[in-house]
């Protein structure tokens, strides 16, 4: 679910071995960067096995989150139970909280104690330096369309100053991974991990189908939505 048309191209005419794709067409969620879905596009004669069973999320929610979507078979191969709800409380164990948008994170962060932000040494970095391209020149499309998200946007609305008070505060926040209670990740960085217990921010759009699906899937006992 992560090619683009060029590495599929280059597999399919320049190579003659027998191949073998595996992938899950609700994880496409890298299509703003040009990944497609390569099983739309492999030939005809293609041998297509389907497998349903997630060994990561048990029941109920396995069930309740099959409902949520269009052509969704899941079904759980766990023992163990998981539990799906959707409130903001904060879990009262150590856990990884998933965010659709920089923004959401950088928000929460700001003001959540004992945190871990996935590399938010080059992320603050990168930051910096695209605020100050913005208030010098503005973004082509071509520009913007590499972004997942409205950070440019976001970053334009911060005044002067702003945005190093906010890293600031953020960083008097964060202690050494092993020893916080909350990891945070947006969810297309946490693509392919788990954990025991995942809260999801409430900036993913219902319509973000696959990005909401990814997020859902990525906790073994307990699932927890912001609404």
């Amino acid at each position: 679910q992560d090619f683009d048309l060029l590495m599929l191209s280059i597999l399919l005419r320049d190579t003659t071995i027998p191949k073998i794709f595996v992938g899950d067409p609700k994880q496409a969620i890298y299509q703003w960067r040009g990944a497609i879905d390569a099983f739309n596009w492999l030939p005809e004669h293609t041998n297509v096995v389907e497998f349903y069973t997630s060994f990561r999320v048990g029941e109920p929610a396995c069930s309740m989150i099959r409902e949520q979507f269009d052509d969704c078979w899941m079904i759980s191969g766990t023992a163990h139970d998981t539990t799906l709800v959707y409130d903001d409380s904060e879990p009262p164990v150590k856990y990884t909280y998933l965010f659709r948008t920089w923004k959401g994170l950088l928000q929460t962060a700001r003001k959540t104690k004992n945190i871990w932000i996935n590399d938010f040494d080059k992320q603050s970095c990168f930051m910096r330096n695209l605020s100050d391209k913005l208030n010098k020149f503005d973004l082509s499309e071509d520009e913007r369309s590499q972004f997942s998200d409205d950070l440019p946007s976001f970053l334009l609305k911060l005044k002067q100053g702003e945005l190093d008070e906010m890293l600031d505060d953020i960083e008097s926040n964060i202690v050494h991974k092993d020893i916080s209670t909350c990891e945070m990740y947006t969810i297309h960085a946490y693509k392919g991990l788990e954990d025991d217990v995942i809260k999801v921010h409430d900036d993913l759009a219902q319509e973000d189908a696959n990005l909401r699906y990814v997020a859902l899937t990525r906790g073994r006992v307990k699932i927890n939505v912001c609404n």
